[in-house]
């Protein structure tokens, strides 16, 4: 029941909202690359409970957030200091998670915990639950220097509990997984990327338009920066496209589980670098209107350093 959009749409259309804003472009990515993630695995698996969700949220009915992040630990979906505890029926779970993007708005979440398996090890456990799930409350602590409209507070779990069905996917800790590559790394990198890119993007459009107002276009400190920024800008698009066709032909899951992370990563790095390098070019041909307030210039170099 969705729009069909693929991987190299989905890409291009998250650039054009960042332009106008980040915040409200990384908050959107929150809910679609998930939900992308999730119907990759049913188009291979045709899996009854993913159908569901996924009509669900072609309905609107569902806005999701995926929380994985924590103090201490790298973010990279092979450990977490959430601690999963089998009890009857399900899993009890404690911990905190941190950058929790759409946590004001979402209805249900994905997140990751650990668990010590008796049998096999320390295991990494990825459950979803809805928001309103007793024992995990959103807790505002939002302050700062950009994206500051994703609202991305922490999550405070206190003896939450999921049900056995909520658990989506396992895998060994410290173990580079193929399905997170599949997934996370597969859609998450790129529709990062884009995002930051994006906003360097929109930059570019706005001092364009002002130093042709004021008939410095033939300047040639102008028209040096410029080339810069295009250079950068055309750079990182292509790392964002051409990973976009290797996950679409699946050429990037035959390289391998270790270097295909390593390849998916260049999706997000060099677009958020390439942005953050574009913002001090724009600081070059604006001058001092890159500082005020009421110009957006100022917001859109706070919401490029959250990039990197």
């Amino acid at each position: 029941g969705g729009g069909g959009a693929t991987l190299s749409e989905l890409v291009l259309a998250q650039e054009r909202l960042a332009m106008g804003d980040g915040s409200t472009a990384l908050a959107v990515n929150m809910h679609v690359s998930p939900i992308g993630q999730w119907a990759s695995i049913w188009r291979d698996t045709q899996d009854e409970r993913l159908e569901q969700l996924l009509r669900d949220v072609a309905a609107g009915n569902v806005i999701w957030a995926s929380l994985t992040a924590e103090p201490g630990v790298a973010n990279n979906l092979m450990d977490a200091n959430t601690v999963a505890e089998k009890v009857e029926g399900g899993y009890r779970i404690n911990g905190r998670k941190i950058f929790c993007t759409n946590s004001v708005v979402a209805t249900h979440f994905s997140f990751s915990a650990r668990y010590d398996d008796p049998e096999t090890g320390p295991r990494l456990m990825l459950f979803r639950a809805a928001k309103e799930t007793d024992g995990f409350e959103f807790v505002q602590t939002w302050d700062t220097l950009g994206m500051r409209a994703t609202q991305s507070n922490d999550l405070a779990i206190e003896n939450g509990f999921v049900a056995d069905e909520a658990l989506v996917h396992s895998l060994p800790v410290n173990h580079f997984d193929a399905r997170i590559l599949k997934t996370v790394f597969a859609w998450a990198m790129p529709t990062f990327g884009c995002v930051y890119l994006g906003i360097a993007a929109g930059a570019m459009e706005f001092v364009k338009g002002a130093v042709e107002k004021q008939g410095k276009a033939s300047d040639p400190l102008v028209q040096a920066s410029f080339a810069q920024m295009e250079m950068l800008l055309e750079t990182a698009r292509a790392v964002i496209w051409r990973h976009c066709a290797e996950v679409e032909s699946g050429a990037l899951f035959e390289l391998g589980v270790q270097e295909g992370l390593a390849r998916a990563g260049l999706a997000k790095v060099i677009p958020a670098n390439n942005a953050v390098e574009i913002m001090r070019h724009i600081v070059d041909v604006a001058g001092g209107a890159a500082y005020l307030r009421k110009l957006p210039l100022e917001r859109m170099w706070r919401d490029v350093q959250g990039g990197p």
